[in-house]
């Protein structure tokens, strides 16, 4: 007989993957064992494997579910303003505050891609190509085609979305500056540099 879900098992496997999170990103996925795991979730390994077929269902689940969080964030900045210069805001506030929230998963995806199989690998980079996509139409509606073209417009989406990806080597969002001002500030350097001579 099928072993039936508990009233709480979305909560039960999302807190599984909050823990996951913090594990991968502290000690890396590869150095990061099923015992420690379940010792941070408090489960036996029957109990996780109820939850994933194994570690790495895990990691592409992490990965799969934080890009589709991201992509819906892009897509939800872009349908707020018709104005190119507030979308791009708009998609630099959004991804920053969700960078902010989601800082473990962000490592995570940033540093362990490589440890999924090749199919699954290619999946989230799909995903990840159709945000990337998102942000080059809105950076191309502001830059107007002054410098952008089909060999470097990809460039263009690629510093936008590194400078606002890659802050969580570096920074603090309990620090003294707020993702919102950080956000702010990133927004501003872009715009000011797009629309410069």
């Amino acid at each position: 007989m099928a072993r039936t879900q508990s009233a709480n098992y979305p909560e039960v496997k999302a807190a599984i993957l909050r823990k996951a999170a913090q594990l991968f990103a502290r000690n890396t996925y590869a150095r990061t064992s099923i015992g420690e795991l379940t010792k941070a979730c408090s489960a036996s390994r029957g109990t996780l494997y109820h939850y994933f077929a194994n570690k790495e269902a895990i990691l592409l689940e992490m990965m799969s579910a934080h890009i589709a969080d991201m992509g819906s964030h892009v897509r939800a900045a872009i349908a707020l303003s018709d104005n190119p210069d507030e979308r791009l805001r708009n998609i630099i506030r959004s991804v920053t505050a969700l960078n902010a929230q989601s800082r473990n998963e962000q490592i995570v995806l940033m540093n362990d891609l490589g440890n999924l199989g090749k199919s699954e690998q290619a999946r989230i980079r799909a995903m990840q190509n159709q945000i990337v996509a998102l942000v080059l139409a809105a950076v191309r509606a502001v830059e107007g085609g002054r410098r952008m073209g089909r060999r470097n417009a990809k460039v263009y989406a690629m510093l936008v979305l590194g400078m606002v990806n890659y802050t969580y080597s570096w920074y603090d969002p309990a620090g003294a500056v707020s993702p919102r001002d950080l956000a702010e500030t990133a927004a501003d350097i872009l715009l000011h540099g797009l629309k410069g001579k």
